[in-house]
Formats: C-alpha cells, structure tokens, sequence
C-alpha cells in the first residue's frame, strides 16, 4: 500500500510490481526458513525477530513521509522538495474535500459538506 502512495505518477505501476514482488519474496524466505531456524535457535530466534522488528520503528519514523490526507500529487511534491534521507514530513497534509461515495456526510470544521456524486452542498 505505502510503495503506490509514495511513487511519482511515472514510475507508480513499476514501482508497485517491485513493492508487491519483494514483499512475497521476504515473506516466502520468513515461511522457508522459520522452521530451521526455531530447530536451531530456538528462544533465540524470536529475540532476533523482536531486534529487527523494534529497529523498524525509529526507521520509520525518520525515513518515511507520512501520506495521510496527501493526494499522490501532494506526495511527488514532497519528493520534489526534499533531499533523500530524514524527512521532515510528520504532521498530515491538510484535508481537502474530494469526492466520496454518493449520499456520505462528511465533517470539516464548522461545516457538514453532503456529497452527492460530484457536486458538493455546504449546510452551516
């Protein structure tokens, strides 16, 4: 999900095959060698697991934009601004009305926007 919201709009469908494909790669060489290495490991194994799974989360934070409320354009934005490395994208991009399924209420602030197919009606 992440690989198609963070690629720029050229190289978005390649770039989701790689993400797609690397992800039942890595869970394919999990499911292969788990089994060995309980025999061999043991308790052990699941320290490693613990190790690299707690290391994931200060790599997230620092290398990964956050995408929420950005449209794909916002995000090759983003990409455009900032150098490679530690992100200074933490706090959501602002929320912006777009269309939703027919009949949905959504809340924005003071404001209920009832959407009705592509028109939008805004009742104080």
């Amino acid at each position: 999900m992440y690989a198609s919201e963070i690629m720029p709009l050229r190289t978005r469908n390649k770039g989701v095959a790689l993400g797609v494909g690397s992800h039942w790669l890595s869970n394919f060489v999990v499911v292969y060698v788990t089994p060995m290495a309980i025999d061999n490991l043991s308790f052990k194994l699941y320290i490693i697991w613990a190790v690299l799974n707690a290391s994931f989360v200060p790599i997230t934070y620092l290398f990964y934009p956050e995408t929420a409320r950005r449209s794909l354009e916002d995000m090759d934005e983003v990409f455009y601004q900032e150098r490679f490395g530690i992100t200074k994208t933490r706090s959501p991009g602002s929320r912006k009305p777009g269309l939703v399924m027919e009949g949905a209420v959504e809340d924005y602030g003071s404001y209920e926007v009832e959407k009705v197919g592509t028109e939008e009606v805004k009742q104080p």
